[in-house]
């Protein structure tokens, strides 16, 4: 059996070295610091559950659902509208959204990319509609080509609508997929 001790004082010497080593140059480093850049993009992916979004106005009603097959929502009375905010690295840039859902007769739920600037105006960097109305779970997706993340500037939410009230009218969740180069914001 091994001694606790001397595993415990092998442990406090590595460590003390990998403090000697960022120290010897005279300069420390967070592990965040601009220095710790990769030399190919990294994607990353941000995923939207359907439990964060909250009504547009307090005359939205939905409802919530989760169990073992998953968190959904959708619109008990009306048309409402949800939204939840958004928070990626400074710098990367978003390159698609995807959302699943599910839609029967005339229904449709409307899913989008919102860009907020922090001097007062908006502006959509993406739409998607439903187009099925098969009732089965579908994906709808858009590439994004021009959408720097600028969090000193700008700030960024995904919305989801309905067009029709009922339970065949179905948000599962969003994906937003984006690149980035450095481990800090």
């Amino acid at each position: 059996m091994r001694n606790p001790v001397a595993l415990r004082n092998a442990g406090f010497f590595v460590a003390g070295g990998f403090a000697a080593v960022l120290f010897i140059g005279g300069t420390a480093h967070a592990i965040t610091d601009k220095i710790f850049a990769y030399s190919a993009p990294k994607t990353g992916y941000y995923g939207l559950d359907p439990a964060r979004f909250v009504p547009n106005t307090d005359a939205d009603q939905y409802s919530i659902n989760a169990g073992v097959s998953g968190s959904y929502l959708y619109a008990t009375n009306g048309t409402p509208c949800l939204s939840t905010g958004v928070n990626l690295p400074q710098g990367a840039k978003v390159t698609a959204i995807a959302a699943w859902y599910s839609a029967a007769n005339n229904a449709a739920v409307g899913v989008g990319l919102f860009k907020n600037s922090l001097a007062g105006s908006g502006d959509y960097a993406a739409l998607l509609s439903s187009s099925n109305a098969s009732q089965n779970r579908k994906v709808m997706s858009k590439s994004i080509s021009n959408l720097t993340i600028d969090n000193k500037t700008h700030t960024y939410s995904v919305f989801v609508c309905f067009n029709t009230a009922g339970a065949a009218n179905v948000f599962y969740g969003a994906r937003l997929t984006y690149t980035y180069d450095s481990a800090g914001d």
